[in-house]
């Protein structure tokens, strides 16, 4: 039979509590999913074509408003920048992103995630055809 001391299980017990205290934290830390659609910029009652390489769902920091969203990208086609609008349209930051395997991944902040917030996206198609459109994130 087993005996069970005080002397013996402290350090026991104190391990669990150091571990169950790191898990707690490292899930706290933990980014949150924000999924979205792209819908067209004259027309958001239309989903964009360019919702259909977005990576989803967005990926928002532990502080609320740093948001990560990828495309995917092959030799065919590619997103070159995207920018971003926190006042409604009236003033644009361009993000040009950073690639990873087949997936160029933007980073920037959204404050309101209750509203559309106003993009544009600029894509290159077989090296020869570049275009920037109008696009809004329909956050869901």
């Amino acid at each position: 039979m087993m005996s069970f001391t005080l002397k013996k299980g402290i350090p026991a017990l104190l391990m669990a509590l150091v571990l169950s205290v790191v898990m707690m934290i490292g899930s706290a830390a933990a980014a949150t999913a924000q999924d979205y659609t792209i819908v067209k910029g004259d027309d958001p009652t239309q989903t964009s074509m360019a919702d259909d390489y977005a990576v989803k769902p967005a990926s928002v920091d532990t502080d609320g408003y740093t948001t990560t969203l990828g495309f995917t990208t092959s030799i065919l086609y590619s997103v070159n920048s995207l920018s971003i609008s926190n006042d409604g349209g009236l003033t644009y930051t361009t993000y040009y992103g950073t690639t990873s395997g087949s997936v160029k991944n933007f980073t920037f902040p959204i404050y309101d995630f209750t509203s559309n917030t106003k993009a544009k996206i600029a894509v290159t198609v077989f090296g020869l055809y570049n275009a920037t459109y109008d696009i809004e994130f329909e956050w869901a």
